[in-house]
């Protein structure tokens, strides 16, 4: 504890954190006493996050179910970009495979990508003739107010330092541009409740053989808060139905409708939108 009470938490800056449900996701959850914000510690190091994303753990997403199954998400989420802007430039940080981005060129947007994953990067281009930089945002050469729309589609929870990562996208969004972001709700006591349920634990936050580490894990509470201190004015907090697996979209759907009768924010996934 000594190690870990001498870094700074990166919402409240306090340095008072405490093992998570004390102890019952794993040892290495802890939450800040200052703010809530829950984390992953120690945090594998960026050469070690880049390893997890190679060709094995896309393989799953390009089948052609999974295709198929994602199509009708990023459709759903290229509509949410359409209600904001119906034209301009868009950039997806950790654009993955790039089928968001191919959506949204096709719908008249201009469009560019990061992604730290070489295979990745080698299928947009392949797949789709979108070029996308293989890097990570922070260390992209994109000029300042390049963007009307930067998207986050659950990657800051993946991020070491997603505070810088969100202060570089605040310098690349034009006056008055919009940051969606989604990330998985830490607070989604209903979908945790089911998995205990039925496999007679607690839904893990992190294992540290993960193929897809999450790093923060975030509520309502804390993802507002750190987008408030890199300097964005968030202007809606909803549901983001992320699941694609029919069983799991069930309960999804469940966890938001308890979420709504109760004014609770139990839902799986978080979005934001928020603007510079």
């Amino acid at each position: 504890m000594s190690q870990i009470n001498s870094e700074k938490c990166i919402v409240c800056a306090s340095n008072n954190f405490r093992l998570y449900l004390a102890g019952a996701m794993g040892e290495e959850i802890f939450y800040c006493a200052g703010c809530g914000l829950v984390f992953t510690h120690p945090r594998p190091s960026r050469d070690e996050l880049k390893k997890r994303y190679d060709e094995s753990y896309y393989s799953y997403w390009i089948t052609p179910l999974q295709q198929k199954r994602r199509v009708k998400l990023w459709m759903g989420r290229a509509k949410i970009i359409q209600q904001l802007k119906l034209k301009g430039q868009i950039l997806d940080v950790g654009c993955g495979t790039g089928l968001f981005l191919h959506i949204c060129q096709k719908m008249g947007y201009s469009v560019c990508g990061t992604e730290i994953s070489s295979f990745a990067v080698e299928y947009c281009k392949k797949e789709y003739g979108i070029s996308v930089d293989n890097t990570s945002l922070e260390d992209s050469r994109f000029k300042p107010e390049s963007f009307d729309i930067i998207t986050f589609w659950h990657v800051a929870e993946h991020l070491a330092w997603p505070q810088k990562v969100l202060e570089k996208a605040r310098e690349l969004l034009k006056s008055e541009g919009y940051l969606v972001i989604a990330v998985p709700n830490v607070e989604s006591k209903i979908s945790h409740n089911f998995y205990r349920l039925l496999r007679g634990r607690y839904c893990p936050l992190y294992t540290a053989d993960s193929k897809e580490p999450h790093l923060f894990h975030f509520s309502t509470k804390t993802l507002k808060f750190l987008l408030e201190k890199c300097g964005f004015r968030v202007i809606r907090i909803t549901a983001d139905f992320a699941q694609v697996d029919p069983r799991w979209k069930v309960i999804e759907r469940i966890a938001f409708g308890v979420s709504k009768i109760t004014g609770k924010d139990w839902y799986d996934s978080i979005l934001m939108v928020a603007k510079k």
